[in-house]
């Protein structure tokens, strides 16, 4: 893969946290990635932010806010907070898909009522 040859390193970072983290938030607000979608998109990043250099730091360290990291968000952690999201649409919402989910699913436990 040789997106980010041309890039430098600033133009590579922003490549990551802007167009393929943000347009991959659109997919991730209507699906729960399995972990080993996570880990393989994380690893191609990490290849187009290095090349085929070896990896000065670990993805979980660029992955820190500004202060020790580059603050690329984590593909686990945006996964997480949109199911997050998701319930709390539920649970506060009363539009018809609301209602349908909070019917069905408290028959099988998922909501409190």
């Amino acid at each position: 893969m040789k997106i980010g040859v041309k890039l430098f390193y600033s133009g590579r970072v922003e490549l990551i946290k802007i167009v393929l983290i943000g347009t991959l938030q659109y997919w991730i607000q209507s699906f729960e990635l399995p972990v080993s979608v996570i880990k393989e998109l994380e690893r191609m990043f990490a290849k187009i932010l290095w090349g085929d250099k070896m990896h000065a730091w670990a993805w979980d360290k660029l992955c820190k806010p500004k202060g020790g990291g580059l603050a690329i968000r984590r593909i686990q952690d945006i996964n997480k907070a949109a199911g997050v999201k998701l319930v709390w649409r539920c649970c506060m919402s009363d539009s018809i898909w609301a209602q349908w989910m909070r019917s069905n699913m408290s028959k099988q436990g998922f909501f409190g009522r």
